[in-house]
Order: C-alpha cells, then structure tokens, then sequence
C-alpha cells in the first residue's frame, strides 16, 4: 500500500512540473568564473524592434521588424554567423515588431518561441502562426513570471500581468523581458508605456534595477516617465526608432537628467553591446 502511494505521488509530481510555465528552458547550470562573451545587438530596422541576443553558439531573438526587414536581418545574421535560433519573442502582435517574425522561424529552425497572450488579427500574426506549426516549434504565452535561459543568461518576464492583458491594449501588454548574464542586467521593455511602467515599478521595483535599458515604444512621449526611469538606475539606454520618427524630448530630457548614456539606432546605427558578464562595451555602425 505505501509503495502503491509512493508511485501515486511521484506521478503527481511529475504531472505538476510538467505543467509549469515558468520552468521552460530553465537550468540550475552554476555559472563558470568567466562567461563567454555576448553580443546584444539592437539592428536598425527604423522605427520597429529586432535585437539578438548571441552567446556561446547560442541565439535568441526579441522581435522582427516590419515584414520588409528580411533582407537585413539576413544580411546580419549572415555576417554574425547565425544559422538557427533557440529563442524568438514576439512581444506582441504589431507590424514593426512581428513583420519578419514567419521568415525568422521558416529560416533558422527557432526552438522555442514565446507570443503575446493577445490574439492577433492579421496576415504576419497568422503567418507566424502556421511557420512555428510548421517547423514544430513549441509556442507559449508569455506571462509575468515566467523564466527560461539561453546558455549562462537568466531570462524573468516581468510583464504583462491579468490586468494589462485584460485592457487589449497591444503595446501596454508587450512582453517585458529582464536579463541577467553574470553581473550585468538589461531590460527590454518592447512597446511597453507609462501604464506599463507604473505597473512595474509596484510590482517589481527591485527587478527593473539594471544596468541597461532597451527603452519602450521607440522613445514616444507615451513612455519614459521619470520615476519609472530613476528606479530602474541603468547607466545606459537603447532607443530603436527610425524613419523620421522623432524621439520624445521628455524622453529625452528624463534619460538625460538620469545620467544614462543614450544610444539611437536612427542615429547611431546598429548599435551592439558586448558583455563578459562583468563589464560591457557599446559600438555603433553610423546611423542614417
């Protein structure tokens, strides 16, 4: 009887890990005293997202521009030596975030790709849909709280919760993803705004303290409020925006009254961070 109950049990246990979201792509892997170096680069496909995150071999994708960005995401991928993707995150349903997003599956064999609980409506949601399906990617909805890793970097998502996906509203609900590769911690905060800031900053205060920041929504005047920037602390920030889309002077003054040290992919170019998990290094390719 207690074998029969310990069976039970075991079973039990394993039905329940199997279940949990938040265990996907995790690793217990303790961490080597010097990490390999990683390359985050922030391409610039004007005012829409595509960044790669690239360490020991392995890839991950947030974003893919607009459907007319193939040709330069394989042009970098090519000249970064890219042939598959462990990880894409659509961090949700727009045009300038998911535009390539089919292409990305259909071409680099993604593993794992994480989609907005929101619904799309159109053709890029649909198709990049049917590519995962066909290509046996597993797909899951990205919910606050959430873990995986690729390699040696810890991935949280820290948003949206219920509420911000209740409100439909796409931006509000993107995917707000921290990393953490050794000492040094990113936050890409997707199209994220200011109710998405508020959020965080109640609910995760301590998590959105970082070292850089891909800023939300390409730099509008919807985002960037000074509280919400003051508590994240980073020294650096990211803006991808682009065809003649101006960045918010707000913004701009906010960054600046941080002390964060501003890079923009319309200005700047590709703009490429570098990080042995200690220290990191920014380069840029000169912007338009």
């Amino acid at each position: 009887m207690i074998k029969k109950l310990a069976v039970l049990l075991l079973l039990c246990t394993l039905l329940l890990c199997s279940c949990d979201p938040g265990t996907v792509e995790q690793t217990t892997e303790k961490l080597p005293d010097e990490l390999p170096e990683m390359k985050i680069c922030f391409f610039d496909v004007g005012k829409a997202d595509c960044i790669l995150i690239s360490c020991g071999g392995n890839n991950m994708i947030i974003d893919a521009g607009y459907k007319g960005s193939k040709a330069k995401i394989r042009e970098e991928l090519k000249a970064l030596g890219v042939k598959s993707v462990d990880i894409a995150v659509a961090t949700h349903n727009h045009k300038d975030h998911i535009g390539s997003m089919a292409f990305v599956l259909e071409k680099y064999d993604v593993k794992t790709l994480y989609i907005s609980r929101i619904e799309g409506d159109d053709n890029l949601y649909e198709d990049m849909k049917e590519a995962a399906s066909l290509r046996g990617c597993s797909v899951i909805k990205a919910e606050d709280g959430m873990t995986f890793s690729l390699g040696y970097a810890r991935f949280r998502i820290l948003s949206p919760n219920s509420k911000l996906v209740r409100s439909g509203d796409e931006n509000e609900a993107s995917t707000v993803i921290r990393m953490d590769y050794g000492d040094v911690s990113v936050l890409f905060m997707a199209d994220a705004m200011q109710t998405a800031e508020a959020t965080l900053v109640a609910a995760h205060k301590d998590d959105i303290a970082v070292d850089v920041i891909k800023i939300g929504h390409h730099g509008t005047d919807q985002t960037c409020t000074a509280s919400f920037l003051q508590k994240t602390g980073a020294k650096y920030a990211v803006i991808s925006t682009g065809d003649g889309q101006a960045v918010s002077e707000t913004a701009l003054k906010n960054i600046k009254n941080c002390n964060m040290q501003l890079y923009r992919t319309d200005t700047d170019g590709d703009v490429t961070m570098t990080t042995d998990g200690k220290t990191l290094n920014f380069s840029t390719t000169g912007g338009q």
